[in-house]
């Protein structure tokens, strides 16, 4: 989560990786300005995944 005004100089950072850097990675990143749109974010991405099987 980050204002709008720092997640602008983020973006134009040329030290800070785009989000595509992080693509091949096992974990997924977004940026987000509004807490709503991050929980979505995270609530779809979480039914995305396989479950993982426990043994019983």
């Amino acid at each position: 989560m980050f204002a709008p005004h720092h997640l602008r100089e983020l973006e134009t950072d040329s030290q800070v990786p785009p989000l595509s850097f992080f693509g091949n990675r096992p974990y997924q990143v977004q940026r987000f300005t509004e807490e709503q749109a991050a929980m979505r974010w995270l609530v779809d991405s979480r039914r995305q995944q396989p479950r993982a099987v426990v043994p019983a």
